[in-house]
């Protein structure tokens, strides 16, 4: 049978489809490429799952230009569709038989002279297969059945574990010796035996490889000593900017001090101004002028 390929399907997607094809054959099929593959009709080249303008074909045999196609029951309804797929096939330069599932299981002796006149060979059958025919796929149904069957099939032979058996230490051992991982005997109450480390092996290194390592170094500590210079300089401009702050803090309570200071000394010369008036009896002091001095902030 044609088997369209969609349009949609990437090239690997297409071969993917034709090797599965490939794996899973019909049961028709499977009869067919028995006698035909491997050139023993006649030394005719058969090829398999073949894709061709979109469609995989069944057989095909490039020599002849000729495909076979293996059809099965589900291809009654679908003629017109066919038809269709045929007639492309035809445009480029292949000739299409069909046969059915039933003859070529049941009919392969009627089946096969007919290729060999379709193509206009004599027909030579080189070797007669032995080998049991290749099973068809089984369904998705069936497929799950055998797998719950071996897995119970599994079950039911696995044997229990015995539990671990400790065996009694003869008497007669003067002393109990166990071994470490570097094969070394030691008895009981010893201190372990610690192997120097092993010291791994200098590998060789090319001189251009060493170059090219030396120079990716000196990449990697030239931008580490760029991001250290950002760095310092950020870090420098942060205390600079600290630094400014502080100094313009204490310069801003210094003026704050100075403003108190020189209001108390205002205040201070006004009190003297009113205790020398109420003295004089509200008379005014010649040379002797009031403070109205009111001492205002710089903003």
């Amino acid at each position: 049978m044609f088997t369209f390929i969609p349009s949609g399907m990437t090239p690997r997607e297409k071969q993917r489809k034709a090797q599965y094809m490939r794996d899973n054959p019909t049961k028709g099929e499977a009869a067919l490429w028995a006698w035909i593959r491997d050139g023993n009709l006649s030394g005719l080249k058969f090829e398999t799952q073949v894709i061709i303008r979109g469609f995989i074909a069944d057989f095909v045999c490039h020599q002849h230009k000729l495909i076979i196609e293996v059809d099965g029951s589900s291809h009654d309804d679908r003629q017109e569709y066919d038809e269709h797929r045929t007639s492309v096939l035809n445009d480029a330069g292949f000739r299409v038989v069909r046969y059915t599932n039933h003859e070529t299981i049941k009919k392969i002796t009627e089946v096969l002279p007919r290729i060999a006149a379709e193509v206009g060979v004599e027909m030579v059958i080189r070797a007669v297969p032995t080998a049991p025919l290749p099973k068809a796929r089984p369904t998705k149904k069936k497929r799950r059945a055998n797998g719950k069957a071996e897995r119970a099939a599994r079950k039911s032979a696995k044997v229990p574990c015995k539990p671990f058996e400790i065996l009694p230490i003869p008497v007669t051992w003067p002393v109990l010796v166990r071994r470490l991982p570097d094969k070394r005997p030691l008895a009981t109450g010893m201190e372990p035996y610690n192997p120097p480390p092993a010291q791994p092996k200098p590998k060789h290194v090319s001189a251009g490889k060493r170059a090219k390592q030396e120079a990716r170094a000196a990449k990697i500590a030239a931008k580490e000593q760029r991001f250290s210079d950002k760095r310092a300089i950020k870090e420098t401009r942060a205390r600079a900017k600290q630094e400014k702050q502080r100094k313009q803090r204490e310069q801003q309570r210094a003026a704050q001090l100075a403003n108190i200071e020189k209001q108390k000394k205002i205040q201070a010369v006004n009190e003297r101004h009113r205790l020398l008036e109420n003295k004089a009896g509200g008379a005014k002091l010649p040379n002797d002028k009031p403070l109205l001095m009111v001492y205002r902030p710089r903003g």
